[in-house]
C-alpha cells in the first residue's frame, strides 16, 4: 500500500509539473512580438528609399486602429530618415477609396499624386483572443456540534464580482512597393502578443517590421 501511494504521488507531481511547463510555454509565446517571415528582392542594391517620401496605408477593421497603425509606422519611418505620408491624414487621397485589397496596386495612383517614392501597406488582422476571468469572492460557512457527537456542516460559495477581460493579439502582413515601376521590394509578417493598450501593441509590431525593412532606408 505504501509503495502504491508513493507511485501515485510521484505521477501526480509529474503531471502537475508538465501542466506548469506547458502553461508557461503558452504564456511566453502569447506575450512576445515576433517576426514570422520576411523577404527582400535580391535585385535591391544599397538603400533605394533613403530619405524618400513613403505613402503609409494600414488596412484594419476600424478607423481608430488604422490611424494608430499608420501613425506608428510613420514614426518608425521618420526615425529611419524617410518622410511618412499617412493615408488617413491626407484628404486629397480620398479616404473612401482606400480599402482592403490583395496587393498595393490600388494605391499607386494616390502615391503618384503626392509624389511618393514608395508605398508601405500593412494589413492588420486579429491573431488570437485571450480571456482572463474576472475577480471572484468566496464565502465560507464553518461547522458546529450537537450533543455528544459532532455533526460537521461546512460549505463555500464562490461567485464572480467582475466581468472577464478580453485581450486581442494582432498579426500584420506588410509590404513595400516601388511606385515608379510597381516593383515589390520587401514583405514581412509579424505578430504581437495580447495587450489592453492598442498603441503599445502597434508600437512593438511596427518596430519589429521597421527593423526588417531597415535595409531599404
Amino acid at each position: 500500500m505504501i509503495a502504491n501511494r508513493n507511485y501515485g504521488l510521484l505521477w501526480r507531481s509529474m503531471a502537475l509539473t508538465g501542466v506548469a511547463v506547458v502553461l508557461a510555454w503558452i504564456g511566453g509565446c502569447a506575450s512576445t512580438t515576433q517576426l514570422d517571415s520576411q523577404w527582400t528582392d535580391s535585385r535591391v542594391q544599397g538603400n533605394p528609399l533613403r530619405q524618400s517620401k513613403v505613402l503609409v496605408v494600414c488596412e484594419a477593421q476600424d478607423m481608430a486602429m488604422r490611424q494608430v497603425c499608420e501613425t506608428s509606422i510613420g514614426e518608425q519611418l521618420v526615425a529611419m530618415g524617410a518622410t511618412a505620408l499617412l493615408a488617413h491624414s491626407d484628404v486629397t487621397l480620398g479616404a473612401p477609396a482606400i480599402g482592403p485589397s490583395n496587393n498595393n496596386l490600388p494605391y499607386l495612383e494616390a502615391a503618384r499624386k503626392i509624389n511618393a517614392r514608395a508605398i508601405w501597406v500593412s494589413r492588420l488582422t486579429p491573431d488570437a483572443h485571450y480571456v482572463s476571468p474576472g475577480p471572484t469572492m468566496s464565502i465560507g460557512i464553518g461547522g458546529f456540534g450537537i450533543g455528544g457527537g459532532n455533526i460537521g456542516l461546512g460549505g463555500g460559495v464562490t461567485m464572480p464580482i467582475g466581468s472577464p477581460s478580453v485581450k486581442t493579439a494582432y498579426a500584420a502582413s506588410s509590404s513595400i512597393t516601388d511606385v515608379a515601376n510597381s516593383q515589390l521590394l520587401w514583405s514581412a509578417t509579424a505578430r504581437t502578443g495580447p495587450n489592453e493598450k492598442l498603441d503599445v501593441q502597434m508600437g512593438e509590431l511596427t518596430k519589429m517590421l521597421a527593423s526588417s525593412a531597415g535595409g531599404l532606408f
